[in-house]
């Protein structure tokens, strides 16, 4: 799902950059229908099928009945998850990323406790319990979020409809306005303004069947899939290197699996980058700020790249020291610090794929005078005014 939340992240930035803040609550919905979609092809995958895959792969029936029951577990997590990640993008699209982490801090310690309640060595669900700890947690995390956004309005007034959040109804609405006046420039345009009320004012049911438009689907899915289908692949080639590690040697799979945990750690820095890189590039493209737009790309990739040759070299160089601290193993240690220079040029490679994301986001700027929600007007034999439509 986070593959296909992809889509929510671009065209929120862009709608919250022009300023169509009712936009957001709409693709917010659409989102969530999509994904809802989505989601009754995975369950009905692991409830019926996943055991059969892996007997394909030639796992044992033991390993294949146990990932099977912790597949199931997890789909009592798997709705929270993809409206807790759908949240996030609707306030990290708007500069707003305190609230998640707030909550991410707040459930870590809740975390620990189901852990040791229902896994540990006198957990009372044994294996089982970790499924259940995390499904738990997700929506321990979504309750949290649903509740601070309820409570101290973090986003735009007009990015929610007025039956989920009145925008006049509280001092902190009004104290929201004021502070997001410093960004917004006031229209005169009363017809634009007539059509924002009237966005604002929809009931739920509208709101729904808005969100059902097909052209709005077919544009989200367009942006969705192939984050959808890239996030797969790379995830797909991690699984099929455990599975091969498992057919080789006890200490080749420990050294495998020490390795497959400091790539992905190394990589939330230029993950968290990118993530940010990425709202900022689409409020600078809805807003028609395409030079803005290519300079925070430019920055990106150099960051990116700085720390990709740092990590690198300091993996390659300490390699030894670090594995360590995952195994006492001799064995397993001397294998992966064999392992670390080609480890640690995959590490640059690997972040290297944003500078594929840069040169498509040259491409989206490229085509920002060809928008079709522009529409130029003529209003004199010298003077163009170029107005956003709303949709």
């Amino acid at each position: 799902m986070i593959g296909l939340l992809s889509g929510l992240d671009t065209l929120s930035a862009v709608a919250y950059g022009a300023k169509r803040y009712a936009d957001l609550s709409l693709l917010l919905v659409r989102a969530l229908l999509v994904c809802f979609v989505a989601f009754l092809f995975v369950a009905v995958l692991w409830l019926c099928g996943i055991k059969s895959l892996l007997h394909i792969l030639r796992q044992e029936d033991d390993v294949a009945t146990l990932a099977e029951r912790y597949t199931r577990l997890m789909l009592a997590g798997f709705v929270p998850f993809t409206i807790f990640e759908a949240l996030r993008r609707f306030l990290q699209t708007q500069n707003v990323v305190r609230p998640m982490l707030y909550v991410a801090l707040t459930v870590i310690p809740p975390h620990i406790l189901f852990c040791y309640i229902f896994v540990g060595s006198q957990g009372i669900a044994g294996f089982d319990g970790a499924a259940l700890s995390n499904s738990l947690s997700y929506w321990l995390e979504l309750i949290l979020l649903v509740s601070y956004i309820v409570y101290f309005k973090p986003h735009h007034p007009e990015s929610l409809p007025n039956f989920i959040c009145s925008s006049s109804s509280s001092s902190s609405s009004s104290k929201q306005t004021k502070g997001f006046a410093r960004i917004e420039n006031k229209t005169d345009d009363d017809d634009e303004e007539m059509v924002q009320e009237q966005q604002q004012n929809r009931t739920m049911l509208q709101l729904c069947m808005d969100a059902l438009d097909w052209n709005g689907i077919k544009d989200f899915v367009r942006l969705g899939c192939p984050g959808l289908v890239m996030l797969c692949l790379e995830w797909w080639s991690f699984e099929v290197l455990a599975l091969a590690a498992g057919y080789m040697s006890t200490a080749a799979l420990a050294a495998h699996t020490i390795l497959a945990q400091i790539v992905p750690l190394a990589f939330m820095v230029p993950l968290g980058i990118g993530t940010a890189v990425s709202v900022r590039i689409g409020n600078e493209l809805g807003a028609g700020r395409a030079s803005e737009a290519r300079y925070s790309a430019f920055v990106c990739v150099v960051i990116t790249i700085l720390f990709s040759l740092f990590t690198s070299i300091v993996f390659g160089v300490f390699a030894r020291p670090i594995t360590s601290v995952f195994s006492s193993d001799s064995d397993v240690v001397d294998l992966s610090t064999r392992t670390s220079p080609i480890v640690a040029a995959f590490m640059v490679l690997d972040y290297f794929q944003v500078l594929f994301i840069y040169f498509f986001l040259l491409s989206l700027t490229r085509t920002q005078n060809s928008n079709p929600n522009r529409e130029c007007h003529k209003e004199s034999q010298e003077v163009r005014e170029c107005k956003i439509m709303v949709p």
